[in-house]
């Protein structure tokens, strides 16, 4: 299935949401790498279900500083991308080794990145307001992060490149309910 537009789906905790994202369509799916969240997954969590995958891209998120913690942990289960919710520092840049998906919701952080290196980014994960949002370089993919209901998603696709979507956690092993998910993902189809 071909989506029109791309589709990140973080916070994904087990190998049926997993499978189902990567038939569906979808971009990119990230992993929680936080110890303490509620959607953290392990580093061996992240092998079981990624090695059942292919055809998508994978991202750690890490929501603490760049440091050699997740040094070790990219070189033990290497993903694709990275997410952070900072723009890093210039002494942390020596911890990312995987372009970058920075989630924000600060139009300085936007100001920033303008200033960088665009090959150092993949894409930025937008949770604030998207009518704030000023022009971005073409060269980024633009996740605006999306909740149920979702409604107003057509004005959003006219105007951005993608979505981003919190995954949906097992109600017991192996059933998760996807019917809101499925619907949209569904009106993404290409004909």
């Amino acid at each position: 299935m071909a989506l029109k537009t791309n589709v990140y789906i973080s916070d994904v905790t087990n190998l049926t949401e997993a499978r189902y994202y990567a038939g569906m369509g979808v971009s990119i799916i990230g992993f929680n790498a936080n110890p303490g969240d509620s959607t953290f997954a392990s580093a061996q969590q992240f092998d079981a279900i990624t090695s059942w995958l292919s055809g998508i891209q994978t991202a750690w998120q890490w929501h603490s500083a760049p440091s050699q913690e997740l040094l070790d942990l990219i070189s033990s289960s290497s993903s694709d991308l990275i997410e952070i919710c900072t723009v890093p520092l210039p002494e942390q840049w020596q911890f990312l080794t995987k372009p970058l998906l920075i989630r924000t919701s600060s139009i300085e952080d936007l100001q920033t990145i303008a200033g960088l290196p665009s090959h150092t980014f993949a894409g930025i994960v937008w949770e604030g307001d998207p009518s704030v949002l000023p022009p971005l370089s073409g060269d980024l993919t633009l996740f605006i992060q999306t909740e149920p209901p979702f409604d107003p998603l057509d004005s959003l696709l006219d105007e951005h490149k993608g979505i981003s979507l919190k995954g949906i956690p097992e109600s017991r092993p192996g059933w998760n309910d996807f019917d809101q998910l499925a619907d949209l993902l569904e009106s993404l189809e290409t004909n």
